[in-house]
């Protein structure tokens, strides 16, 4: 049993973060570790929503797994396309480089309403709040798992666990073997990755990195007809590489991790377009895990330049405008340096039969530095403590209750309080009544970022003064969300059918967002009674929803699913900003999202030998309120039409033994389908964000181990 266990890395790794005895008690060791084992081998197996595992069916969260195999057949080439998929999330591919996602409701354009975590390391990013989802330090070669919970999560992960929680599992590697993945296609896009694994005892080491790199964004065009200068003509240039060691002894499993991406293209940020130059990531973790603990020290590194403007040919400063009216210039290029230490620790605990405790707690400091922010360096700290409680009474019924406390350098203290029960009420069948809270701590660029190095015009020499206050604000409070949820979740068919329905009432509370708010003396800004930065106010809204999906597998090679999301949000209180001067009112629609969301996935893998798919994406229309021009204008609708588009992969394999190498081709938007993401923005300096995205893209393929 012991050497199966060695020998199925990843399997090991799940018994090892468990840190605790299976809800069996079993007395006898052999016998429970058969029973984990068995446990852990089922693809419906879930870590995140408790921090143990447990059946899917049993999850006190509404959760989507996405596993190896549907990773490897994929027409999707980064991780934000498969999280399209997934019920109720949100994505918006808004430039080259940049992504926002998020779930169920109020998604921004900005995505910081989404906890990342890599093998339990926070990656989101402290300085933006966002998430740079295309320079991750993995790539999909190096996935195992994606975990995705929808809903709040914060009563075990604190701050910015707000509205999903996206947990990734690398892949462990044993077999003296190499993989390699090497792929190109239209509008000069190339990848290249591989893995090497290598096993000397109890040591396990494992190096993998690679490179991305295309040279559009758009269609030529499409590009043309605006007339931009700006025409995005680098869509991604990023590099990665990581190294782990693992040493596995009686005492449990140290492993250590260091990471290197380094990336450039066009970004966005919650105020406009943006570049991102000579950007340098690193990334370091060091965990010990056995059967009741685990600890975790981990550090991230960030430096590079943000441009407002992404043309080569930019100038040192860049216009401060109101309008057609010109108060100073800010520079253009502005170089970060940020620093983020966590310690995080977990101690888990059965103290009877069915009992389940789980008590952690962390801390986490991060710096930002920058010689054109004022202040020029700017910290802050966090510390978080939970406890997870879970009883299963009899064989049907299981109570989770969970607390959370937080308290950081920016905002007050903050409790995170959570209830569940799970109710099997036959085989293979559960229902789940849910409640939680959860919230978003301000990022810097929120609460802390004011610009420095200003030229002021002769005619409004307060410019200066006014962006020392204007962007952050520090008397910011969290966004907070208080969730109601209900679930059914079932197996059927000997488990060849499997279905989920969710439904929910979430209300969204202190929501940031930009208020330019430009008072006019003589027909020119009177910068003294002007705000132009984040306020909590605004957007206060109740929204109802709900998802189903269903799996069906057919002869363990035919897999079809299908999901639709359906949510509507409102207005609790009367709005401000954009939606005030639309005349909208307490109870009207909140317009800034799509109201139904649907995929249908076809997928005929077996074990070698043709693979193929085909996938079905749509969304109907919303309204996005951008900035058309500059920063202190006021934003303006702009609709986003409905869309649907196809996608599909076709592959073939071949195993030699140990070896194996597959060839194929990934078509994202096969049909030629133009759809929209994003409206077009076009701002005074001729860049733009959104509109169409490149309408199809062919990706020719071949992966192997050598």
């Amino acid at each position: 049993m012991i050497t199966l266990l060695r020998n199925s890395p990843l399997l090991l790794m799940f018994l090892l973060l468990a840190g605790g005895r299976s809800f069996a008690g079993m007395v006898d060791e052999e016998k429970a570790l058969l029973d984990e084992f068995a446990f852990l081998v089922e693809e419906d197996i879930v870590y995140t929503a408790a921090k143990h595992e447990q059946d899917i069916g049993e999850s006190p969260s509404a959760i989507t797994v996405i596993t190896r195999e549907q990773i490897e057949n994929t027409y999707c080439t980064d991780i934000v396309c498969l999280l399209r998929g997934v019920p109720e999330m949100m994505v918006m591919r808004i430039r080259p480089m940049f992504a926002s996602v998020g779930a169920r409701a109020l998604t921004d354009e900005a995505g910081e309403k989404v906890l990342l975590l890599i093998d339990g390391m926070e990656m989101n990013n402290e300085i933006f709040g966002t998430i740079l989802w295309l320079a991750l330090p993995v790539h999909l070669e190096d996935i195992e798992r994606i975990e995705v919970i929808r809903g709040p999560g914060s009563a075990l992960y604190g701050a910015n666990a707000h509205s999903a929680v996206v947990s990734i599992f690398t892949r462990r590697k044993t077999e003296n073997l190499a993989e390699v993945f090497t792929g190109c296609g239209e509008h000069g896009r190339t990848s290249l990755h591989g893995r090497v694994g290598y096993q000397a005892g109890k040591w396990k080491f494992q190096l993998s990195g690679g490179v991305d790199y295309a040279y559009r964004w758009r269609n030529q065009e499409w590009i043309e007809k605006l007339g931009s200068p700006a025409t995005d003509p680098l869509e991604r240039d990023t590099a990665r590489v990581m190294l782990r060691a693992e040493y596995e002894s009686s005492a449990g499993r140290t492993s250590a991790m260091a990471g290197l991406v380094t990336a450039e293209g066009p970004i966005h940020s919650i105020i406009g377009a943006a570049g991102m130059h000579d950007a340098i990531f690193t990334h370091f973790a060091a965990t010990h895990s056995n059967d009741w603990l685990k600890g975790q020290l981990s550090f991230n590194g960030m430096s590079l330049t943000a441009t407002n403007d992404t043309r080569d040919n930019r100038d040192e400063y860049t216009d401060i405008r109101f309008a057609d009216t010109k108060m100073g210039e800010a520079v253009t290029d502005m170089p970060l340096f940020g620093a983020t230490l966590d310690a995080d620790m977990q101690l888990n605990w059965s103290a009877f039969e069915g009992n389940m405790i789980v008590i952690g707690g962390g801390y986490r400091w991060t710096g930002v530095f920058s010689d054109v922010m004022n202040p020029r360096n700017n910290y802050q700290h966090r510390v978080g403590a939970y406890l997870h409680y879970e009883q299963r009474l009899g064989k049907q019924l299981i109570l989770t209750s969970g607390i959370r406390f937080d308290i950081n350098t920016l905002t007050p203290f903050t409790v995170s309080p959570r209830l569940a029960g799970v109710w099997r009420f036959a085989e293979d069948q559960h229902l789940r009544l849910a409640f939680g809270q959860a919230f978003r701590k301000p990022s810097f660029f929120n609460a802390q970022v004011h610009l420095g190095d200003i030229r002021a015009e002769p005619a409004f020499p307060e410019v200066e003064d006014f962006m020392a206050r204007a962007i952050g604000n520090s008397e910011l409070e969290n966004e907070s969300m208080t969730s109601l949820e209900a679930g059914y979740r079932g197996r059927f068919f000997d488990e060849q059918l499997s279905a989920e329905a969710v439904a929910f009432y979430n209300r969204y509370r202190d929501t940031i967002t930009f208020h330019a708010d430009f008072q006019e003396r003589m027909g020119v800004p009177d910068l003294l009674t002007s705000s132009a930065r984040f306020e909590n106010t605004g957007r206060d809204v109740d929204s109802v929803g709900g998802a189903v999906s269903a799996t069906l597998t057919l002869w363990e090679q035919l897999r079809v699913n299908a999901n639709y999301s359906y949510r509507y949000s409102f207005y609790a209180s009367d709005p401000s900003g954009l939606a005030a001067e639309q005349q909208d009112e307490k109870g009207d629609r909140f317009p800034h999202e799509p109201a139904h969301l649907a995929n249908l996935n076809l997928q005929y893998v077996p074990e070698k030998g043709l693979r193929l798919g085909v996938g079905v994406h749509a969304a109907s229309s919303w309204e996005v309120a951008a900035r058309t021009r500059t920063l202190f204008d006021v934003r303006e609708l702009i609709e986003v039409p409905e869309r649907v588009f196809t996608s599909a992969f076709v592959a073939w394999k071949l195993d030699f033994g140990n070896r194996w190498v597959e060839i194929g081709v990934r078509a994202y938007n096969l049909l030629h389908e133009p759809f929209v993401d994003y409206p077009v923005v076009i701002h005074a300096n001729r860049t733009f964000i959104g509109g169409e995205t490149l309408a199809r893209r062919i990706f020719l393929f071949a992966r192997g181990a050598i």
